[in-house]
């Protein structure tokens, strides 16, 4: 068997820089995100926490930008508040694609609501990998075009996903992630409890949003 590759140069680089550039708001942020979560299983008839954790989950993770209806909404909340729904799952994400793929957005149309789905699966599975635009661009895992069919998207989405988790657990076995990973657990406590790949998504992330590594075209005058 082939050992696990790690991390290359270029992603050594880029993620030591976005260890040092995490804000402790985001992660701040993140960890009120689980909290709210972690209350509402252990009392599913909370209703005041369940609307705030919504609010707090909508504005996080910008599920106003979608062009999402209400009635996706509702239903994708009513998944997500169901812990038996992931229970005993080795795929989780091809059920909820699917039941989530009948609401059409507000334009008409309908989409694979990978990103969404991937996060919503994390708030339950902390070592399930979360897909967005900015993994996109750090791996080049792109998702399904929608000139292909449901089905064959999905299928696609899901090994993206292993293939991600496949990734972080390369990284988790590499003594140079495992000094990143210290020296942010050292500089966030809050994050101590978290799963490495989780950990990672967040410097993923912070990478995406401040460009790291990007080549930043010069200003015209």
């Amino acid at each position: 068997m082939a050992k696990p590759s790690g991390l290359n140069k270029y992603e050594k680089d880029i993620l030591q820089k976005a260890s040092r550039e995490l804000q402790e708001t985001d992660v701040e942020k993140y960890l009120n995100l689980k909290r709210l979560f972690k209350e509402i299983l252990l009392n599913q008839s909370d209703k005041q926490t369940k609307d705030e954790f919504r609010k707090y989950f909508i504005n996080y993770y910008r599920l106003n930008a979608g062009g999402l209806t209400e009635e996706f909404k509702e239903e994708f909340f009513k998944i997500l508040f169901n812990e038996s729904q992931m229970e005993k799952k080795e795929d989780p994400y091809t059920p909820i694609l699917r039941q989530l793929y009948k609401f059409r957005r507000r334009k008409g149309d309908q989409a694979l609501y990978g990103s969404f789905v991937s996060k919503l699966v994390a708030m339950h599975d902390d070592t399930s990998p979360i897909f967005d635009k900015y993994v996109n661009d750090f791996f080049g895992i792109s998702a399904p075009s929608s000139e292909y069919n449901i089905d064959f998207r999905i299928e696609r989405f899901v090994t993206n996903i292993k293939r991600l988790r496949t990734i972080y657990a390369q990284w988790s076995s590499d003594a140079d992630f495992k000094e990143i990973l210290q020296c942010v657990r050292k500089k966030h406590p809050g994050l101590s409890d978290c799963a490495d790949s989780r950990i990672a998504d967040l410097l993923v992330w912070t990478a995406g949003k401040g460009q790291i590594g990007k080549k930043v075209s010069p200003n015209k005058d």
